[in-house]
């Protein structure tokens, strides 16, 4: 006989018809009152009236235990954490190993975020050196700009990809984090030109901000959508499948989208 057969992973489970996809799932935890005491209570019209159709009624779904502390270690990490039926807050002293290192869900979400990170990062790298044939430099350690575009006479670029669903808002990261990027690159003997700014999209006081830092610094601040990467970066491909681009076009204040980034070829 031969090995046995490796075990079949189990068929997904077909989601039901009518039930709405979510891109977000927010979990509402409210206490001291049992099921019957809301559902149906005209006193309660919002989570009656409207979060009930928009949204999913578990009827079986119970605490693990009393009082309440174990029950949101429960949901959180799958296990009270030892912290028994108590309401008091762990410490090194009532809790052994502490901090707790089990896996838990803020770790997952964490790991997820970091992964979405890595990508957008990997992409934007991609779309310059494969695309842009520019080497960016990229790197993921702390306190530095993810990338570097090396220009003439110790000239340079920095860059930064910021990956998060929201539109970015610039002071956010201007002083706290960019300033201080140019001005390491400046203290280390190079010469910054200004700071490009990778995201999906910017807020409209992001434009602002960056037009008056670099009215203080003159150091430029591109704010690159990710879509007006990728247009630029395809055309000039097509356009010019071995030669560079001329990074220098990116060292300007203000929004490269889409509609940006067909222009700056036509610079040249």
């Amino acid at each position: 006989e031969g090995p046995p057969a490796a075990p079949q992973p189990p068929a997904p489970i077909p989601w039901p018809a009518g039930l709405p996809v979510y891109d977000h799932v927010v979990i509402v935890v409210e206490e001291n009152k049992d099921y019957e005491q809301i559902i149906d209570n005209p006193a309660a019209p919002y989570i009656n009236a409207t979060l009930r159709k928009e949204g999913a009624t578990f009827t079986k779904l119970y605490g693990e235990e009393h009082n309440s502390q174990g029950n949101y270690f429960w949901l959180f990490s799958g296990s009270n954490q030892t912290v028994g039926f108590t309401d008091a807050v762990p410490n090194e002293k009532t809790h052994s190993p502490f901090p707790f290192t089990t896996p838990n869900l803020g770790q997952a979400l964490t790991a997820r975020d970091l992964d979405i990170e890595h990508m957008f990062e990997d992409a934007t790298a991609f779309l310059f050196e494969a695309r842009l044939h520019v080497p960016c430099g990229m790197t993921r350690k702390e306190n530095k700009a993810d990338g570097r575009l090396q220009l003439d006479n110790n000239q340079c670029l920095l860059l930064d990809c910021k990956s998060v669903e929201a539109a970015v808002n610039l002071q956010d990261h201007l002083d706290t984090q960019f300033d201080g990027y140019l001005r390491k690159e400046r203290d280390a003997g190079r010469q910054p030109l200004g700071f490009l700014v990778i995201a999906p999209g910017f807020t409209p006081q992001s434009v602002r901000l960056a037009y008056q830092y670099k009215a203080r610094t003159n150091w430029d601040v591109a704010l690159i959508t990710a879509e007006g990467l990728r247009h630029l970066a395809v055309r000039w491909a097509i356009a010019e499948p071995q030669k560079p681009f001329p990074v220098r076009l990116l060292n300007r204040t203000g929004v490269i989208d889409k509609e940006g980034a067909e222009v700056l070829p036509s610079l040249i």
